[in-house]
Order: C-alpha cells, then structure tokens, then sequence
C-alpha cells in the first residue's frame, strides 16, 4: 500500500473551514434569494407594501370581457380594492353592501372586485344574479394573492388618489364599517 504524503496546499476541511464554507454558502442563497425576489411580475416602486402608508402594489390583469385592467392605471382617484370569491359566505353577503356603495359614489371613488381563482362562467352567473355593476377583474392564477397578503376572504383595501393604503379589512365589512372607511377615504 502507498503512502500518501501530506500536501500543505490541500488542507483536511476542519470545523473552521467548514464553518466558512456554510456561512459563504448562507450568503450565496442570501443573495440569490435577494436578487429572485427583485425580479418579480409586478411593478413596484419605493415603500410598496400592504401596510397602512404605504404604496398598493401595483398589478395588470384583465376585466370579465377581455380588456386589460392596471390598478396603476387608476391613481387619481380613490379606490376600494375588494378581494373575493363566489364560494365565500362573507363575499357574497358583501357585494350587495359594495354594489350599494358604487351606486351611490361611482363618481368619487372606484369599486373594484378582484376575483380569486374561479372561472369567467361561474362568476359571470354570479353577478348577474346578485345584479353586480361594478368591475370586477381576475385573478384566475392566483398570481397577485400574494403581494396583498390574503389571510382572509373577503379582504379589502382602501386606497388614496395618489395610491397609498390608508385602511384595511380582512373579512366582512358591514354596511357601517364600509361606509364609514369610505367616507375616511373619500376626505
């Protein structure tokens, strides 16, 4: 059998050197992670978040018929963002209250209905029956849930002219709540 000599430029990894090597590859998924996450699918700008204060992040999907929707495309007037499904008890007891708020506000402040995963059809049939005018816009692949941190459904946000959040609900809003939120936003 050989006998392997002792190399000084290769070194047995010893706990210290192994250490190293966990903490450069820590940074290493640090920084990917980091840089991944700027790459996202949304627009954002500075201070954006689901925070009170902060800017609403900013998302392109289309209306029930097709056309292209940019909440972005919105700032200059205040907007009540609901997000929503038709097998959620508390949604479907809302819309009406919203509806009613619409009506009643369609020229100072936009309702907007954002839908969670469901297909045209089903919220097609949903509408028409509970006599919905105001937009609703899709999210059929879940892909703007995230940066508006859903915890419940239905969950609202209130959002100024210059698009910032100024109010939140998660869950139901009653006719009170909804209009005393949007009375807030609309000072």
């Amino acid at each position: 059998m050989k006998k392997v000599k002792n190399n000084k430029f290769i070194k047995p990894i010893t706990l210290t050197n192994r250490n190293t090597l966990i903490l450069l590859f820590s940074l290493f998924i640090l920084f990917l992670f980091l840089y991944l996450n700027e790459k996202n699918e949304f627009p954002t700008q500075k201070n954006t978040g689901t925070k009170l204060g902060e800017y609403a992040p900013d998302f392109e999907t289309e209306y029930l018929n097709g056309s292209r929707f940019a909440l972005y495309d919105l700032r200059g007037t205040p907007v009540i963002l609901n997000f929503w499904a038709t097998w959620c008890p508390p949604c479907v007891r809302e819309m009406p209250r919203l509806q009613k708020l619409y009506e009643e506000n369609k020229n100072d402040v936009i309702v907007v209905g954002v839908n969670l995963g469901e297909d045209k059809e089903t919220i097609e049939k949903f509408i028409k029956r509970l006599n919905i005018t105001f937009p609703i816009v899709l999210d059929k692949e879940k892909k703007i849930e995230p940066y508006y941190n859903l915890l419940l459904k239905p969950t609202t946000y209130f959002i100024d002219e210059n698009g910032i959040i100024v109010d939140k609900k998660y869950g139901e809003l009653s006719s009170e709540d909804l209009n005393e939120r949007a009375q807030k936003l609309l000072k």
